[in-house]
């Protein structure tokens, strides 16, 4: 809690001879101690081994296949790499590589707030409570696509609010153009993180009844490296924009919570109860200073508008939304001087408590599977599994150090392509394009399970959450349904997913 204290925590750290250079290392030591065992997820997992099958010589969209942009395997490639030379899991470097990424957007973002930063005392509070919320916060969402874009998106947000609250001097040349390159490479991950910056800076110009900010240097590099991104990716991988989009639209775009659970769920609730609680606490008794962190709540706006514009209420998308929430009563003039008192700043803490809780993600109950593949696998198996749920093969292949059978992480398309047929209403055109998805998933299944010869094949019983016959699915294929029957043997059944072994491979599998 001394991290995200206040002064009067601070005060602390000085009696105990604690600088705050050493307080920003202990932070972010503590965060690499914690993320070690928990960065693993099912997404991060997956970019990585598309990763290193490139690093093999696999072409990403054939030998590795990836529907989000070309952008969100190449940020970890540099992970993936080191990982590969080096006698040290890829995932280590992952959260080294996104700690110093933090500990820079916490530089250039004190940079940027360091004209409205009073004194010692307020910057180095800000300093304790933006690399808190950059760092430690994110959780379970830690190195997600999400985080990344919000290190990048973070000093720009910081700097239209420098701009809103009456800094309007030019600064120096080289700040502007690492903002911007900043906020124009998390807007590269994500064409949806526009709105985050766009709505923080138009509320900074209209505050200041100036256009000054939205032609600045920053937003020409910004916008420069947006467009040099996606041309460069047309060109390298031009399926992204004349194949996939197509594919996505009709399979994947359309499975959508619904609009009343990602606007009214409970947790959306409880979220915004503890962002009202702590505005109410620190901007309360400054009602004319509400405008302060109006850029922080406007970039939490933009955040959120993204979370419903994606429709998935996945928890690592609620992560921009949540850090620009908290950061905008946090960084506050009342709060980052002391003018609260220690009671309002312990309730200001717990409210923000809400937020972070809105982070926290279901946990993948599929790491269970370990158990019975040990002690029936070879060690390092080959696993291949058929379900639309990347989070049924990973982070399970890596704990159990084995290796992905497959050029595709899962039967997405197929799932979404099965769904959209059953619902009718297809358009001739649409309607052969899910079968011919289909068909194409399916071929790529019987080649996995010929040429690869997987050790270890998982089969759902899940699509999307509902039930649905994986096992019938693939067996419409006679290849695969003789494949099945004549080479592998079902071991059991865990959380509704069928282990199945191939005969003649049994053995206990090594870490």
């Amino acid at each position: 809690m001394t991290a995200l204290a206040g002064p009067h925590g601070m005060v602390f750290a000085r009696r105990v001879g604690l600088p705050i250079a050493w307080r920003e290392f202990a932070i972010l030591a503590a965060v690499f101690v914690i993320q070690i065992p928990l960065v693993l997820n099912s997404d991060l997992g997956w970019l990585l081994t598309v990763c290193e099958k490139m690093l093999a010589g696999g072409r990403l969209g054939i030998d590795a296949i990836e529907l989000n942009p070309p952008l969100s395997v190449l940020m970890y490639m540099p992970a993936a790499y080191l990982g590969s030379v080096l006698p040290v899991p890829a995932h280590v470097f992952v959260v080294a590589m996104v700690l110093v990424l933090a500990w820079c957007s916490t530089r250039l973002t004190l940079a940027a707030l360091h004209p409205i930063l009073a004194d010692d005392t307020a910057r180095r509070c800000a300093t304790q409570v933006i690399l808190t919320a950059l760092a430690l916060v994110p959780g379970a969402t830690f190195a997600q696509r999400e985080h990344v874009a919000v290190l990048g998106l973070v000093p720009l947000v910081a700097f239209a609010a420098s701009f809103a609250m009456g800094d309007t001097q030019t600064r120096a040349l080289s700040l502007r153009i690492l903002v911007g390159l900043c906020a124009g490479f998390a807007m590269c991950i994500k064409p949806h993180f526009a709105l985050p910056a766009a709505l923080s800076l138009l509320w900074a110009a209209y505050r200041q009844r100036s256009i000054k900010l939205l032609f600045d240097i920053t937003c020409w590099v910004a916008g420069a490296m947006v467009v040099g991104y996606y041309v460069a990716a047309l060109i390298a991988y031009p399926a992204y924009f004349s194949v996939y989009p197509r594919w996505a639209a009709l399979t994947y775009l359309p499975v959508r919570k619904p609009l009343s659970f990602l606007l009214f769920g409970p947790d959306v609730l409880c979220a915004l109860a503890g962002l009202l609680w702590m505005l109410h606490i620190t901007c309360g008794r400054e009602r004319t200073r509400w405008g302060d962190g109006a850029p922080w709540l406007l970039a939490a706006l933009g955040g959120f508008l993204s979370y419903v514009i994606q429709g998935k209420g996945f928890g690592y998308m609620r992560l921009p939304a949540a850090t620009f929430a908290l950061l905008g009563p946090l960084l506050t003039p009342a709060f980052l001087t002391g003018r609260l008192p220690p009671a309002d700043q312990r309730k200001v803490l717990l409210a923000g408590l809400a937020l972070v809780i809105w982070l926290v993600p279901s946990p993948n109950s599929f790491i269970v599977l370990q158990e019975p593949i040990r002690a029936a696998a070879p060690a390092h198996p080959r696993i291949l599994m058929v379900s639309d749920n990347v989070g049924l093969g990973e982070p399970l292949v890596r704990k159990l150090n084995g290796e992905w059978a497959s050029a595709a992480g899962s039967q997405l398309l197929s799932g979404g392509a099965e769904m959209q047929l059953e619902r009718g209403g297809l358009s001739a055109t649409d309607h052969q394009l899910a079968e011919e998805i289909i068909t194409m998933e399916r071929t790529r299944l019987r080649e996995d399970l010929k040429r690869r010869r997987p050790d270890v094949l998982l089969i759902d019983s899940k699509r999307f959450g509902w039930p649905f016959d994986w096992n019938a699915w693939a067996r419409a294929d006679p290849a695969i349904a003789h494949e099945l029957d004549n080479n592998y043997r079902f071991l059991t059944r865990r959380k509704g997913v069928a282990i199945w072994v191939r005969q003649g491979r049994v053995g206990a599998s090594r870490s």
